[in-house]
């Protein structure tokens, strides 16, 4: 069921539980799904989580059903329309409260402010509710935004190296067992990660200021943390984003969120992202089927990946955290700054983090990214 959600730095927010239960146990006296218990008796805030999009089950896995660790959860931050963020939690449940097949439980924390990686941060975290029993109260407290063990500066850094963190069940997974055999090849996918952030930001046609990615909800989650982390706030402030939304259910028409994750199925069944989503309705990163992205992305990182990422890329994988500040106020608040960061020879061509070279050859590894008194990085003069 998960904890109540536990102080984490910030200002508490009010909390809303979605699902489905009888009239007698929803806050709006209405069956079905519905308001379960929330915290605030404000009407409009209420029908706001009410409406807010339902979580499904993805349609490959409705003739054989899932337990609930091995289904993809949500996890979001959308804008408030009166201000403020959502940050929703949404995990499946095999039977709603009358027993039919597919059901869910959405906990919706509305807050003032919350911090991309914050939210990110709560990724696996206990005090996301994911079920509620009939007869529980319909009052809550106000809550703060939990921290979870699964995502976080270590977890990237473990993600990039030779020991992938973390479970292994679609439920929280942020490094699957497909993922698992090579750190150069997780190191790589972080790359086509962040030259995707980058093209987003970059991208004046209003109709493809969205990013789809076709992964499992946790590496959604951590990928995306370590682009916030990395990039210059121009890239990433206020960035808002669904490490799931159900494919089938239209998702060329979701617009709360400039970063979409979906899961179609289990990778073994080849399917991937349509065509038009990386083309004209955005940008695609389809990191199961990798011939599904735009074009953009599958042109070799030796050619197409922007100076100074390899490098951040690097700091990461060394665990180099401490550095960072300093890192970003040599780059500035814009993607201009990332050639800054290069260092000697620095560039992708033929080289990965850590001396890895594309092909399985190696070179010497370069050294650590390390900003002068000037608020230069040494080797980028």
């Amino acid at each position: 069921m998960g904890q109540p959600a536990q102080q984490a730095g910030g200002s508490a927010g009010d909390q809303f539980y979605v699902t489905h239960c009888a009239t007698a146990d929803s806050v709006l006296n209405n069956p079905g799904y519905t308001v379960r218990a929330a915290s605030s008796g404000d009407a409009d805030a209420l029908d706001a989580a009410f409406r807010y999009p339902p979580y499904e089950l993805p349609i490959d896995m409705w003739r054989d059903p899932p337990p609930p660790a091995a289904a993809p959860r949500r996890l979001a931050r959308t804008r408030y329309p009166d201000g403020g963020v959502w940050a929703v939690h949404s995990a499946y449940l095999a039977k709603d409260s009358v027993d039919r097949d597919r059901s869910y439980f959405s906990h919706l924390l509305l807050l003032d402010a919350a911090e991309p990686a914050a939210v990110l941060r709560s990724w696996g975290a206990d005090g996301w509710v994911t079920n509620y029993p009939p007869g529980a109260e319909k009052q809550l407290d106000r809550a703060d935004l939990p921290t979870g063990p699964l995502v976080s500066d270590a977890a990237l850094t473990a993600f990039l190296g030779e020991q992938p963190p973390g479970p292994t069940e679609l439920s929280l997974t942020v490094c699957p067992p497909r993922l698992r055999t090579s750190g150069a090849e997780r190191s790589d996918l972080f790359a086509r990660f962040l030259q995707a952030l980058l093209l987003l930001a970059a991208e004046e046609e209003p109709q493809r200021r969205r990013l789809y990615v076709h992964a499992e909800p946790g590496v959604v989650a951590l990928l995306l943390y370590g682009a916030v982390r990395l990039l210059p706030p121009a890239v990433t402030d206020d960035l808002t984003f669904s490490t799931f939304e159900p494919y089938h259910r239209n998702i060329r028409d979701y617009r709360l969120a400039e970063v979409v994750g979906t899961y179609i199925g289990p990778p073994e069944t080849g399917k991937g992202l349509d065509a038009d989503l990386g083309t004209t309705r955005g940008i695609a990163l389809d990191t199961i089927v990798p011939a599904r992205s735009s074009r953009e992305l599958r042109a070799p990182l030796a050619e197409s990946l922007p100076a100074g990422i390899d490098e951040l890329i690097e700091l990461a994988a060394r665990g180099e955290w401490g550095l960072l500040p300093a890192v970003r106020h040599a780059v500035g608040a814009d993607p201009s700054g990332l050639p800054r960061v290069a260092v000697g020879a620095g560039s992708r061509a033929g080289a990965g983090p850590r001396g890895r070279r594309h092909g399985g050859h190696r070179r010497p590894a370069r050294a650590p990214v390390r900003p002068d008194r000037s608020g230069r990085t040494e080797g980028a003069r």
